[in-house]
């Protein structure tokens, strides 16, 4: 790499390697999020039209398994078989039995939660009274999966499907549940966030301004025996929780937050920060207290929760991005803090073709530094990874349908 290439890599953002399309699977049916995967490196989906599909590294299709029901031809006239039978929740994985083989769990449309083994047979189901639309979670602390209904119920059921209890949360749940602990967190469509316990009891209840559909993220913000749980909600704001209910701080954005947050200690200072993204075409990264740190402009709506890893191996995180601009984007996790006055930048990124790059934060401010972007074949809806010894692969889920496993090349 030469002395002029180095200099417009260091003023643009980038570095040497590329994304690169490793390998594409067209799933039957629209992708609405994110896949599920396992250590094996195997992909599970969930389609639009109600298919439940598992595919490998190399785009192969493993197994599938069809959710939709059968209806009569005068049922057929007035429903739309695609949308009722509709997969619209991250599959979610667990050794629910302990014995070493995974289960997997999917909700749909339907109002039913399928359990699968991990090589696609059906093992049971259950049938709640509404669409599911959220992704389940396990509890290890009582060994039970527990997921939420726009019937208004969260549900609780034991290893062979068998319900041992449900909460009434008053409105419906589309937000995914998070258990950690004896405690499992969720929020409802009439803004409210609930924790309970894996007992099914109200333990404490706050309440947003919007509907909440993403799924809470816990963790220990401050890096001490503290703990926090964090979720974003339709009133434009994402919120961090202390274990009590409290609120800690909550960050305001222009849109309104669908996205899940991750969090990773990415600057080594013992602290997580927080990063999400929102409907304002922003991605966002803020401190462990909730300040900016920097923010990233989309084209479209952030939707899905970021991926934060070290995707190139030099001992740095990435944060990876998924817009409905069609895009993922791969931006340093840290960012970079922007000069007052840098001479020649004008020059060498109007040559280079990244002056809009260079300009897009004031100087004197922390920035988000851009590393690498490939196009996809739709709007991003979901992300998942793969990390393997060797290799890393970052999995997006498009609205058309196509799956793309996407990873690091470097540049030689």
């Amino acid at each position: 790499m030469g002395l002029l290439s180095r200099m417009i890599s260091a003023v643009s953002g980038t570095r040497q390697g590329r994304l690169g399309l490793s390998a594409q699977f067209e799933a039957e049916g629209k992708l609405i999020a994110a896949a599920e995967t396992d250590a094996k490196g195997q992909i599970y989906i969930g389609t639009k039209k109600g298919m439940v599909e598992c595919i490998s590294l190399k785009a192969d299709l493993l197994w599938s398994f069809d959710l939709q029901e059968k209806r009569s031809s005068a049922e057929e006239m007035f429903l739309d078989p695609e949308a009722s039978s509709s997969i619209s929740a991250q599959p979610r994985i667990a050794d629910i039995n302990s014995d070493r083989r995974l289960e997997l769990f999917v909700g749909s449309e339907t109002g039913k939660l399928v359990c699968f083994t991990e090589d696609g047979k059906k093992k049971w189901e259950f049938s709640a009274k509404g669409p599911i639309r959220s992704r389940p979670d396990f509890d290890s602390a009582s060994g039970t999966i527990i997921f939420g209904s726009t019937d208004k119920r969260v549900y609780c059921l034991d290893k062979n499907g068998s319900m041992k209890w449900n909460f009434d949360a008053k409105a419906p749940v589309e937000s995914g549940v998070t258990c950690h602990k004896g405690k499992c967190f969720f929020g409802n469509d009439n803004g409210d966030f609930f924790c309970i316990s894996s007992e099914g009891k109200l333990v404490w209840q706050a309440k947003t301004d919007g509907k909440i559909i993403a799924t809470p993220t816990v963790g220990r913000l401050f890096g001490d025996e503290r703990e926090h749980v964090l979720i974003g909600s339709f009133d434009r704001k994402m919120y961090a929780f202390e274990m009590d209910g409290k609120e800690l701080w909550s960050f305001s954005t222009e849109g309104r937050i669908c996205s899940d947050a991750a969090l990773a200690d990415v600057n080594d200072d013992g602290k997580l920060e927080v990063f999400f993204g929102s409907c304002d075409n922003m991605a966002y990264a803020l401190t462990s207290e909730g300040q900016r740190m920097w923010t990233f402009e989309t084209d479209f709506w952030v939707v899905a929760r970021p991926l934060v890893f070290d995707l190139d191996n030099d001992g740095n995180y990435e944060v990876v991005i998924a817009s409905y601009d069609e895009f993922v984007y791969v931006l340093d996790a840290r960012g970079y803090y922007s000069l007052d006055f840098l001479p020649g930048v004008s020059g060498v990124a109007q040559q280079s073709g990244h002056f809009a790059e260079v300009l897009t934060y004031r100087s004197g401010e922390n920035a988000a530094k851009l590393l690498w972007k490939l196009r996809l074949d739709g709007m991003g809806t979901g992300l998942a990874a793969v990390v393997q010894k060797q290799n890393k692969y970052i999995i997006a889920s498009t609205n058309t349908g196509k799956l793309d496993i996407i990873s690091y090349q470097k540049e030689v």
